[in-house]
């Protein structure tokens, strides 16, 4: 009997970590990567000094078929600095915080993974410190939620991927902030 429960245990554990590593986002779910396809959102060491790193702006999952507008902002702790950006848009960057206000002139098609801003950022850490990306809304990058304008004018907030600490890092390692996705997917799995 201990050694089913053993064996029973030990299958559950194995089945949350195969669960955590596919976790697919909810809906309208607006994130920061380090890859375009939106897989990767930190690093564990590796990044050096003086390192041009990509930063992408998704909204992965989305349930509307277009968007007019997205606002979002997002604040920088650490060593770094941004040197470019690509969005329909300029973001204002005011003392680590970038703030994004961006519409197109009509409403843009959305994909399973929409890049919405690319930006280039100068990884300035010596001590190789971990370099943190909030996301959230334009007043309080640490608070609230980013979000997209619908087709018919109206606001939706877009989801967080991680709504409490950092949504990206570079050397700032890759622990999960929240065991809440994996624990809910797991429990979806028996249900």
């Amino acid at each position: 009997m201990k050694k089913l429960m053993l064996v029973t245990v030990v299958l559950v554990l194995l089945a949350a970590v195969s669960v955590q590593a596919s976790f697919t986002p909810e809906p309208n779910t607006m994130g920061l990567y380090l890859d375009a396809s939106a897989d990767i959102f930190c690093t564990d060491g590796g990044i050096t000094p003086y390192a041009q790193v990509p930063l992408y702006l998704t909204l992965t999952n989305p349930t509307p078929d277009a968007i007019w507008a997205f606002r979002a902002g997002i604040e920088m702790d650490g060593l770094g600095m941004v040197l470019s950006t690509t969005s329909p848009c300029s973001p204002l960057i005011v003392d680590g915080i970038i703030e994004f206000e961006c519409d197109w002139s009509m409403p843009e098609p959305t994909t399973s993974v929409m890049i919405l801003a690319t930006m280039t950022i100068l990884y300035m850490d010596t001590s190789m410190s971990g370099l943190y990306f909030f996301l959230g809304s334009l007043d309080d990058p640490r608070e609230g939620f980013p979000s997209i304008m619908l087709p018919d004018g109206s606001w939706m907030e877009a989801e967080l991927y991680f709504a409490v600490g950092p949504t990206a890092n570079i050397n700032g390692g890759c622990i999960c902030p929240s065991e809440t996705p994996t624990f809910d997917s797991l429990k979806a799995m028996y249900r």
